[in-house]
């Protein structure tokens, strides 16, 4: 191949790359935006960002992000992770994990959050797993939630509908 060719075929996957990750950014962006609330009844919202906000008549508020980037999380252990921005009256985030799972067909999701008078705070989350007879893909899973709420509890339990507590893992 002569020098032009090699040349235009690296231009050409520079380009594939370059677009490749101007979708994603696309597709991730606005994923932590807030919407500003006045009222102090219960509301219940879900935007085509797969984010479901809630304000209750307490002094805490959250949101249920589905798709979350986890970073620098070990998330191959089942418990949750405790991430803050080291800003004064910034949200926390709670990253619940199902831990390392060998096949797809696996997932959670937040059922319900109770917050109570006293700013404790109980979530309850829900863990699918696939049928025994359900076709899966092979690969490594590791099925997270995040929850974000606009200031640290006073406490925080995380359990599955089963009853079974989450660990904080940090």
């Amino acid at each position: 191949m002569n020098k032009k060719m090699v040349l235009v075929v690296l231009i050409v996957v520079i380009l594939i790359i370059m677009i490749s990750l101007i979708i994603y950014l696309k597709s991730t962006k606005g994923i932590f935006s807030t919407t500003e609330k006045n009222s102090n009844d219960i509301t219940y919202e879900k935007n085509n960002e797969n984010i479901i906000n809630k304000e209750i008549n307490h002094s805490i508020t959250y949101k249920i992000h589905d798709k979350y980037d986890l970073g620098s999380f070990n998330h191959s252990k089942r418990g949750y992770y405790v991430d803050t921005y080291k800003m004064e009256n910034s949200p926390w985030f709670y990253i619940i994990n199902m831990g390392r799972q060998y096949t797809g067909g696996f997932s959670i999701e937040i059922a319900e959050v109770k917050i109570n008078e006293n700013n404790e705070v109980e979530v309850i989350v829900k863990e699918n797993v696939p049928k025994d007879d359900e076709s899966v893909v092979m690969a490594i899973t590791h099925p997270s939630v995040c929850l974000e709420l606009s200031k640290k509890p006073t406490s925080i339990k995380i359990i599955n509908t089963e009853g079974e507590i989450f660990e904080a893992l940090n």
